[in-house]
């Protein structure tokens, strides 16, 4: 006879992907010395017996695992005369595919491919940037005019903290969560334990990047054409630096607050001791996006350059320019690679640093833009589908 296992209509009330059950069968009233034997229903009916018995005997319990067949049904047959059967369902699983992955993304440690573990996660309105305060992932939303709080560990959204109109920056300073709000001329201040908005700082006209120093937060204001020095602890201005035309990006080096000004073609260093100018300027095409990795400054170059190219803090030279995707935005360097996001090519291009070559080109839809490492993942934020991406290093 069979029996439906799956469905719920079926006689044990099980999902439809059930594959498998464990059984506690038992045999009643047998009329003769016979053995019964459980298996998945279209297969072939195996020699060997789950359970034997003698007419007459008692009930005669045993523990059956048994896969399931055809639609869902399992067989059950009785070599010789009639016997009451009692199946009592312990334990199922569901069926899945044994590897989600191909052989070439295993190879390539591509775990954010896994379908079953999607690295995609839904946030506010635009996310333009990121930052890691070494727990959580800080994502700024540009367009709804708030912030995201992401746990690596779970993948949630754990907050969202409203903060001014168009914060397209955010970076963290040891203890605090800082936003710049480019609409509103204004700066954040976030408590990340209580989700809190804390203080509001003025700055200048459309602040659009930020940098810790260690000691303060830098700001770089995109049409003031200035970058501003803040106190973390007083929450004031207490240096204003310019002129720059366009500042877009900004990056720490130890020393050397570094400056990406886009309309001028330039990099360019204030010292941050002493809040003055450091001469050399560095001519580069359309500088977009700033990271350090310890000993070069990283820079892309979008504006249709679509490369990036590698200064030597030594020297203060361009010793590299490599090609990379379609209007490149973001840089960042994760201890061991650098990383750049391609919003035009929709795609995220990985580079060793050492040799200065294209290691991989990973597709990533979505107006890919602002990035950043936590160590052990890149996070990117996808600008256009209002989602954060994450992927393995």
């Amino acid at each position: 006879m069979a029996v439906a296992a799956a469905g719920a209509s079926g006689d044990c009330n099980l999902p439809n992907t059930v594959s498998s059950l464990l059984i506690n069968v038992t045999v009643v009233g047998g009329t003769a010395g016979s053995y019964l034997t459980v298996y998945p229903t279209g297969s072939a009916r195996p020699t060997a017996s789950n359970l034997n018995w003698s007419a007459g005997q008692g009930a005669t319990p045993n523990l059956v695992s048994a896969a399931v067949g055809t639609n869902g049904h399992i067989s059950i047959f009785n070599l010789a005369g009639t016997v009451n059967v009692l199946g009592d369902v312990t334990g199922y699983t569901v069926g899945h595919a044994p590897n989600q992955l191909s052989n070439s993304q295993i190879g390539q440690m591509r775990w954010d491919q896994d379908p079953t573990t999607p690295g995609v996660f839904g946030v506010g309105d635009g996310p333009i940037s990121l930052a890691f305060d070494g727990e959580s992932i800080w994502v700024a939303n540009a367009w709804a005019g708030t912030v995201s709080k992401i746990d690596p560990a779970t993948n949630t959204v754990s907050g969202t903290v409203t903060v001014g109109s168009y914060p397209d920056a955010v970076a963290f300073d040891g203890a605090s969560i800082w936003v710049a709000n480019e609409s509103s001329d204004t700066l954040s201040k976030i408590n990340p334990l209580t989700m809190a908005v804390v203080a509001t700082v003025t700055v200048g006209d459309a602040p659009h990047a930020l940098v810790f120093d260690g000691s303060y937060i830098w700001v770089a204001n995109r049409i003031g054409t200035s970058v501003m020095k803040v106190n973390i602890h007083t929450n004031a201005v207490v240096a204003t630096v310019g002129v720059f035309l366009d500042p877009e990006a900004l990056a720490f080096d130890g020393s050397q607050i570094w400056v990406a000004s886009r309309m001028s073609n330039l990099v360019q260093r204030i010292n941050a001791a002493t809040n003055e100018f450091t001469l050399p300027t560095i001519t580069v095409n359309s500088p977009q996006a700033l990271s350090f990795d310890g000993a070069n400054i990283w820079v892309a170059m979008n504006g249709g350059f679509n490369t990036v190219a590698k200064i030597n803090i030594a020297n203060n030279s361009v010793i590299a320019t490599i090609a990379v995707g379609s209007n490149p935005g973001g840089v960042v360097f994760d201890g061991t690679n650098i990383w750049v996001t391609n919003n035009g090519g929709s795609s995220v291009t990985k580079i060793d640093p050492t040799t200065n070559t294209v290691l991989a080109t990973i597709s990533v839809p979505g107006g890919p833009w602002g990035i950043a490492a936590d160590g052990s993942n890149i996070w990117i934020a996808k600008f256009s589908t209002d989602e954060v991406a994450k992927l393995r290093q």
